[in-house]
């Protein structure tokens, strides 16, 4: 009787068949982690936006002499704007755009610093100004998203509260 040497068509065929469907439950896993990454590192860059937004946005009110919220010059303007008046002819404007919040520094009527902090996509926001206690509060609401989404801070919706001109103008020489 002969010994055969090697496999038949049909074994290395189902041997290539287990393979490809290894590969490809593979391949869909990764791909599937490789969104589920993506999305909390998209959750991630917006919660530390939001964070960075609300640390500069309470250490500009406590600075600021005074607080208004412009109306729109033309209607094409952002949905909603705050401005801070500083001393030495400082003024901050926080301006609401489409999926971003904009701060501009100017000096003496010209921009000094821009920067953009990334808001949760088309998200409602808007600032209010409450001049109830002894000093005026400054309020940024980001509503938040419709249900369905994982828990974020694009879900649960923040209000960032600062009061204006906490620190008030130091006479010189003094360290707050």
């Amino acid at each position: 009787m002969k010994r055969r040497r090697g496999f038949s068509l049909v074994e290395c065929v189902v041997a290539i068949g287990l393979i490809a469907a290894t590969f490809t439950t593979v391949a869909v896993a990764t791909g599937g982690i490789r969104r589920a990454l993506a999305r909390l590192r998209a959750d991630v860059e917006i919660e530390l936006a939001i964070e960075r937004l609300a640390i500069q946005l309470r250490a500009d009110a406590h600075e600021a002499l005074a607080a208004d919220l412009p109306a729109p010059v033309e209607p094409a303007a952002p949905a909603g704007s705050l401005r801070l008046t500083l001393s030495g002819q400082r003024r901050i404007d926080y301006s609401i755009l489409a999926e971003r919040i904009e701060r501009v520094v100017r000096r003496q009527g010209a921009v000094a610093h821009r920067e953009t902090y990334r808001l949760p996509g088309s998200p409602a926001a808007c600032w209010t100004l409450s001049s109830e206690g002894s000093a005026p509060i400054v309020a940024l609401k980001i509503a938040p998203a419709p249900p369905g989404g994982a828990d974020s801070i694009a879900s649960r919706g923040v209000e960032i509260q600062a009061a204006v001109g906490l620190l008030g103008p130091l006479p010189r020489g003094e360290m707050p």
